[in-house]
Formats: C-alpha cells, sequence, structure tokens
C-alpha cells in the first residue's frame, strides 16, 4: 500500500534533479552576466539578467544589476523597483542599501531616500559610504524656486 507520505517523497525525489539544474543554469547566468557587465558588454548583461528574472523575478543580484544599468543610462526612476526588490530579497547585503539609497536621491525623493537609510542604519548598516550618504542627505536640498528666483532677479 503506497502512503501519502511515500508520494509526498516520490514527488519531492522526482523534482530535487530538476531544482539542482535550474540552480545550476541561474549560477551560470549570473556568471555570465557580471562578466559580461565587468567587461562593458551591457547588452548582453542586460539579457542575462533578464533571463535570469524570467525564471526567478526576485532574484537579487540579477535585480540590483538591472537597477545598476538603468542608473547608469541615467534612468533613475526605472532602477528603483529593481533595487527595491533586490534589498526585499536580500537585506543583509549593504550594497543594495547603497544602490537603493543612491537611487532614490538620483529620483528626487531624498525624503524617501532618509527613509530608507534609516532603516538600514538601525538594522547596523555602517561604513565609509554610509557615512557620505548621511552627510549629503543632511544637507538642504535645492529646491526649483531657487533657480527660478535667480532668474527673475528675485534672489
Amino acid at each position: 500500500m503506497i502512503t501519502a507520505q511515500h508520494e509526498v517523497n516520490a514527488a519531492q525525489h522526482n523534482v530535487r534533479p530538476q531544482i539542482d539544474e535550474l540552480s545550476e543554469r541561474l549560477v551560470e547566468l549570473l556568471i555570465q552576466a557580471t562578466n559580461h557587465h565587468r567587461e562593458g558588454r551591457l547588452p548582453q548583461a542586460e539579457n542575462c539578467y533578464r533571463e535570469i528574472l524570467a525564471i526567478d523575478p526576485l532574484q537579487p543580484n540579477a535585480n540590483h544589476n538591472l537597477g545598476v544599468l538603468a542608473l547608469d543610462a541615467d534612468q533613475a526612476n526605472l532602477s528603483l523597483d529593481y533595487f527595491r526588490i533586490a534589498l526585499d530579497n536580500d537585506p543583509d547585503e549593504p550594497q543594495f542599501w547603497m544602490s537603493y539609497v543612491d537611487a532614490l536621491i538620483k529620483a528626487g525623493q531624498p525624503n524617501h531616500a532618509r527613509d530608507v537609510l534609516l532603516s538600514g542604519l538601525e538594522l547596523g548598516l555602517h561604513g565609509d559610504e554610509v557615512n557620505a550618504l548621511v552627510e549629503q542627505l543632511a544637507k538642504p536640498q535645492k529646491s526649483l524656486a531657487q533657480p527660478i528666483q535667480a532668474c527673475n532677479g528675485l534672489a
């Protein structure tokens, strides 16, 4: 007589090789993508990162690196979702915090950047780069009114 537990064990046994193959494929793609990225072959890197996300949409490294590509292309707003997903799925990686805060600043969201940075600090985020962001966010942000007033001779 076959029990339910036996059926579950058999199903797990059949699934494990598929999971192992998928994991190996993700690792291979991530290595290829980072090599392309490092060597400046950005379209190939982006394709590999996107292939990874087609398999695992929450993969933190692929999300982070797509965010980096977007930020490097002056598309800060586009980078935000990638950085947020990376951070949500690996909050122990300090670079993910730094990239997300930097992108928020570049996207014109200093208050949100401050909130995210404070959350990171509460979780132990530290270092010279963190201190630089703290200092950057402590400075008053220039408003659009200042340049307009200067042009109108009101400043």
